[in-house]
């Protein structure tokens, strides 16, 4: 009887164990950006996986413990920052598998922070400006490099395949840049609902983009005056087109909306993706970075009437 019962009993064990034992990838992201470049350039050669959850804000991810053994016994894993992933720094970084993209070669727009004669002040405002660096185009290209680099280290005999895939995705980012530079010089505002995401892509293109908040955090609400002053400035600057951040604006840009359409004013709400993330329905739809810049093109286009 006991040799009939061990079998059942076995076979519970392994099911318990396969579920508790997370799936080990060649690359982890915390971005969405990065798990698309890593998709672009590495197809089906490597596996990979995103850890912040698709349709959530990684402002304010952390991961579970079944994803920090999915980090730490990946072959390399691909994170944001210090500043954006906060959590990063009490994780074992034995295997030096870690890749802090901010820091790799990418190129930073803002003024060096080590001149002298900067105030305390000042150089706060550019760390937290540069939180978030990978909305600049010329610093997704300086990315795909440094990510193609840590695919072929870990994969060697595919260095081609993935150079050719990675020129090709530099190449599309670079004629999206002369896209943006090619809009008219005329500085018109453009109104966006979200936190401040865009200042570096500003001074990248010399678009004015005016966010809803200055914080460059999800954390800080806006206030009613924050509203009451975006619904004025629209107004008053005549503005056809205005944008929302879809992770955090939409509830806020449905209200001014309908305040406009309440005093007759006609407008149109349009998404503007910073990159972090993507909603799910655009994961199944395989929706990729150079979609959401080429939809964020288009929009602002349609913003300057060209």
């Amino acid at each position: 009887m006991k040799k009939i019962l061990l079998l059942p009993i076995l076979a519970v064990l392994v099911l318990l164990s396969a579920c508790t034992t997370p799936e080990k990838y060649d690359v982890v992201t915390t971005l969405y950006i990065q798990y698309d470049m890593v998709r672009s350039i590495a197809e089906n050669k490597l596996t990979y996986n995103l850890v912040t959850p698709i349709g959530s804000d990684a402002h304010s991810f952390d991961p579970t413990s079944k994803q920090i053994i999915q980090i730490e016994s990946s072959k390399v894993f691909l994170f944001t920052s210090n500043e954006m992933d906060p959590w990063v720094t009490n994780l074992d970084h034995g295997n030096s598998n870690f890749v802090d993209l901010s820091v790799a070669n990418v190129f930073d727009l803002h003024h060096d922070e080590t001149e002298e004669n900067q105030d305390d002040e000042h150089e706060s405002h550019g760390h937290d400006e540069n939180l978030h660096y990978w909305t600049v185009l010329e610093n997704q290209i300086k990315m795909v490099d440094v990510i193609l680099d840590a695919l072929i280290e870990i994969k060697p005999d595919e260095s081609t395949f993935f150079t050719t895939n990675a020129s090709e995705l530099k190449d599309s980012l670079q004629d999206i840049k002369s896209q943006f530079l090619a809009l008219p010089l005329t500085k018109i505002p453009l109104y966006y609902i979200g936190h401040n995401v865009f200042s570096l892509f500003n001074e990248e293109t010399n678009l004015n983009i005016i966010s809803l908040t200055d914080s460059f955090t999800t954390e800080v609400n806006p206030t009613s005056q924050e509203i009451g002053q975006m619904f004025y400035q629209i107004k008053e600057s005549k503005s056809t087109v205005f944008f929302y951040d879809p992770f955090e604006g939409l509830e806020t840009a449905n209200s001014i909306e309908t305040d406009l359409l309440n005093v007759s004013y006609d407008i149109i709400k349009k998404p503007l993706y910073s990159m972090h993330n993507i909603s799910k329905d655009q994961f199944e739809n395989k929706t990729s970075l150079l979609d959401l810049w080429r939809e964020n093109l288009a929009n602002i286009k349609l913003a300057y009437g060209v």
